[in-house]
């Protein structure tokens, strides 16, 4: 008995280990960029790496909260694919239309995988997903505590529109006073150069009389 359970157990770790190779794998192909003749899986990919951007940028906005949505999702995620592991249900057709490798697919048709395990690989398969989710759930959260007053409001210069339109003001300001300067030395130089044109006329003038 002793012995089937440790080779259940070694079977799930390296079934495990070629799906974080897989992850690995597909974590790497985000850093390719779309170009005009890449093929539907690329878009995808890329829309991927966008999600996993989003996610970072949200944490470092609103830390805890996002790590607090993170935890209660990730919890209803596995408790979902555990349920639908138990029951038998078939999620190999919907694997195949993600695009899932073949290594993971003949993990899912073995029997000797048990439910945790095989709840574990869908928790993984899907964490784009998993992602998406908590960023929209993360966003949700912020406005409703914002609304209750558990959080602060943003404030009005933190907002990119803000930032713009003051960026676009101080440049009207500066532009004004550069301009009413330039005009200012534009007038001194007409007076010097009126004042010292009068007085060489003044000088010829006393030169002829005498």
């Amino acid at each position: 008995m002793t012995t089937k359970h440790s080779r259940h157990i070694k079977k799930t770790s390296i079934l495990v280990t070629k799906l974080n190779r897989h992850s690995v794998v597909t974590r790497r192909k985000l850093v390719t960029q779309v170009s005009p003749e890449s093929q539907p899986g690329d878009v995808v990919t890329e829309e991927k790496k966008g999600i996993f951007a989003r996610f970072k940028m949200a944490y470092k906005q609103y830390g805890k909260v996002l790590i607090g949505v993170h935890l209660a999702t990730s919890t209803v995620w596995f408790s979902s694919f555990y349920y639908a592991a138990v029951t038998g249900i078939d999620v190999i057709p919907l694997l195949q239309s993600m695009g899932v490798g073949e290594t993971v697919l003949k993990a899912f048709s073995n029997p000797a995988i048990g439910d945790v395990a095989v709840a574990y690989l869908l928790y993984k398969i899907a964490t784009p997903a998993r992602y998406a989710v908590t960023i929209g759930g993360t966003h949700w959260t912020v406005r409703q505590l914002r609304r209750l007053g558990y959080m602060p409001p943003v404030p009005q210069g933190d907002s990119i529109r803000s930032l713009m339109k003051e960026g676009r003001s101080q440049m009207k300001e500066k532009a004004s006073t550069m301009k009413d300067r330039a005009e200012d030395v534009r007038d001194k130089i007409k007076e010097k150069t009126k004042d010292h044109v009068d007085s060489m006329r003044d000088n010829m003038q006393k030169k002829k009389q005498k």
